[in-house]
This record gives structure tokens, sequence and C-alpha cells, in this order.
């Protein structure tokens, strides 16, 4: 018997609920307008399970068709990089459909990917440049703005992480402040918080109390003109919080909120922290991932090129 459009939400939700949030999103999306897709181009109806051991190869070569040639909603031609996502998105949840044994075989195995565009790096701050984004935000930052900027670049968190943190997550153990997220991947991860940091935390906190809201549970609240909002922060005004001081800082660099967990890393490698604790610390599974964050680890004067007895 065929799966209903019921069973279909929930295994749509079952093949989402083990990524990370952002992840899960993009995912969604790629594969609901790749669904779209089939049914107004291709006059399918995608209304079960079932109906899915429809999709062929040829469907997604000529979906791939589609993006190349087609713009996006903001009027620009797809990125290979985000043509390949897309794909990629796809491919993955045929895979999983062959995992639950409803399909046979992934259509999307064998759809060859565009050739990748390098992507600049994440950039990063020096510590010098942190100390003085330090000093800026304390002398002209709101609360919030000090509490954001010391929670990124000390704990090295996403920003979706950030965004998504509960005053609950937040607890003391010991005597020290220690920060609870659900890290990419659905993995719980706790941090401790430097002394500071938890200080401009609690000081946010408290400065909700006399707010219509103050029962919201996000530490990291949308404000409306003054007034403190019950919803959560947006990513454009964490983007928007993290670019204002960092432009003054270092206006050739271009540091999101993203750079704050470059810099971190960085920092802790630089002076001498082992590359395997960093790794803990960010909640990365592979060390060589944290490898990859290292932008300053070779200091070009200290290069063992200089000490050769050549000459």
């Amino acid at each position: 018997m065929e799966t209903n459009i019921k069973e279909l939400d929930d295994l749509f939700y079952e093949f989402i609920r083990t990524k990370g949030q952002s992840t899960s999103q993009m995912y969604v999306r790629d594969v609901e307008r790749f669904i779209s897709f089939l049914e107004v181009n291709q006059n399918m109806s995608l209304v079960c399970i079932n109906s899915f051991k429809e999709i062929k190869r040829i469907h997604i070569l000529k979906y791939l068709d589609y993006l190349e040639n087609n713009p996006n909603l903001l009027k620009r031609n797809y990125a290979n990089n985000s043509i390949n996502r897309k794909i990629s998105a796809i491919s993955s949840f045929f895979h999983f459909l062959c995992q639950k044994e409803i399909l046979e075989s992934n259509p999307a195995q064998l759809v060859s990917r565009k050739k990748s565009i390098l992507i600049r790096e994440t950039q990063a701050l020096t510590d010098k440049e942190v100390k003085y984004l330090f000093d800026l935000v304390l002398e002209k930052g709101t609360i919030l703005h000090k509490a954001i900027i010391f929670t990124l670049f000390t704990t090295g968190i996403r920003q979706a992480e950030l965004r998504n943190i509960e005053i609950s997550d937040i607890k003391s153990i010991d005597g020290i402040s220690i920060l609870s997220i659900i890290a990419k991947g659905q993995s719980q991860h706790q941090i401790p918080l430097h002394p500071t940091t938890a200080y401009y935390l609690r000081t946010l906190l408290e400065s909700y109390e006399d707010t219509d809201n103050k029962n919201s549970d996000w530490v990291f609240r949308a404000s409306i003109g003054r007034k403190i909002s019950k919803n959560k922060l947006s990513s454009t005004a964490v983007n928007y919080i993290v670019k204002k001081y960092a432009r003054v800082i270092s206006p050739k660099k271009n540091i999101t909120p993203h750079s704050a967990r470059a810099t971190l890393i960085s920092s802790l490698l630089d002076n001498g922290t082992d590359i395997f604790k960093v790794s803990q610390i960010v909640n990365h599974k592979d060390v060589r991932t944290t490898q990859n964050y290292n932008k300053r680890r070779i200091n070009i004067k200290n290069n063992p090129i200089f000490t050769l007895n050549f000459f």
C-alpha cells in the first residue's frame, strides 16, 4: 500500500532531524524546489513515497540543466558551488530512501557535479585586533552588542548556535558558568564561559526583567524600535552587529560572525594549545577540520628556510 502524505512528511522529518539546523533548512529548501520543478516542468505528481520511484537520472539531469540556464530569485546565475549543494541535497535524500528500502538505487548517484570554484577563506582577526574590538564594543556598544561579541569570540560557537541559546542553556557548575548548546549534527556540547562573557550574559538577562516579554526563553532577542520582542534575534541582526565594529577595527577584512570562530581557533593554536584540545573546544569531530581553520599558523619570519646553512 502506498505511503500517504502524512507518512511522507514524517519520513522527510526523519531525514533532516539528524542534521544541523542550518543544513537541514537548506536541504528542505533544495529538495522541495526539486520536487516543485518535477511537478511543474515534468508533470509529475509526487504525493506519496512510492511515487519517488518514478524519478530517474534523466529527471535530475534536466533539473541540473534548468539550474544552469535560469537565474535565481536575485536574478543572478547560480554559482557552481550552489548547484553542487542542491544536487548533493537531492542525492542525500535519495540515499536515505535507499537506506529505508523504499528505493533500490539512488538516481542522483552518477550525476556529475559542476567544477567547484574556490571559496575565499574565512578571515580572522589578530589577537591585537580582538583587543581593540573588545575595547570598542565596551566603549560604544549596548549590552546586547557586548554579550554577542564576547560570546562569539570567546566560545567560537556558530551564529545559529548563538541565536538558539535559551536561558536554561546557561548553568553554573562548581562556580563556573557553563553554556550548553545543540551543535552541528545535533550533538550536545558544553562550553565553559570566560568570566567576562558570563558577566555580560547575566547583565543582558537582567536587562529583560523590566520588559513586557521578560518570560521569553531566548537569550538574544530581537527588538522592534526600542521595545524588546519575545522572538530570537535574526541572523541579519547578528551580521550587522559584528560588521559594525569589525569595520572600524579592520576595514580591509571581511569579518563575519563565523570569523569569530576562525579567530578563536587561530589564536589558541598560535598560543601553543594542542590542536586536539582545540578541536574539542570547538566541537570538531575531525581534527583536520580544525587545521583548515588555522589561517595564521605559519609565521613567515620564523620559516625554517631561514635556518638553512647553505650561505
